[in-house]
């Protein structure tokens, strides 16, 4: 008769998992300023922490709600949609101290090409920042329409620019104009 020895549990610790996103806008503009560029995208960079008993937990939960975080859909200044895909790739480090559950702690972002290679972007992981005016011009293409206004008619005037107008000053949603 043999002893069984006791199953080890192992204790659950923090974990801060990495992951990319890119998000681009689709569709024909319903209007243009001087910031408007359809060829940008947007890589995001996120940290988000899990409680979690070893590694292949914590990265099993955070692609989890990087696919949940991905499915977010949004309008830009330009009536666009916006849409965000996740890229994939997870990268977790175990912490040393105890947050709160869920909290994102880093995000970075960068403008690039949609041209660009999901596959370029995973191998640089982090790439040259740029933090110039054009940039922050730039990002007016992603931005929520909620968060950074809509273009006004008078930037560039196109067919139908007056009952898109209309349409975003009663708050509605234009997209039947797209």
């Amino acid at each position: 008769m043999g002893t069984t020895k006791p199953k080890r549990v192992t204790k659950a610790a923090w974990y801060g998992v990495k992951t990319l996103f890119r998000t681009e806008a689709v569709g024909k503009p319903a209007a243009r300023d001087r910031a408007y560029d359809g060829s940008v995208s947007l890589v995001e960079e996120r940290v988000v922490l899990f409680k979690a008993r070893g590694f292949d937990e914590a990265i099993r939960a955070a692609e989890k709600e990087a696919r949940r975080y991905a499915r977010r859909r949004y309008v830009n200044p330009y009536g666009q949609r916006v849409v965000t895909r996740y890229l994939g790739a997870c990268n977790a480090f175990a912490m040393f101290e105890a947050p709160a559950r869920g909290a994102e702690v880093f995000s970075l972002t960068e403008v690039v090409r949609k041209k660009v290679s999901d596959r370029t972007v995973l191998d640089r992981r982090l790439g040259q920042r740029v933090d110039d005016k054009a940039d922050r011009l730039r990002r007016r293409n992603i931005l929520n329409r909620e968060f950074s206004g809509s273009v006004r008619r008078d930037a560039y005037p196109f067919a139908g620019a007056d009952r898109w107008l209309a349409f975003a000053r009663r708050g509605r949603s234009p997209q039947a104009l797209i």
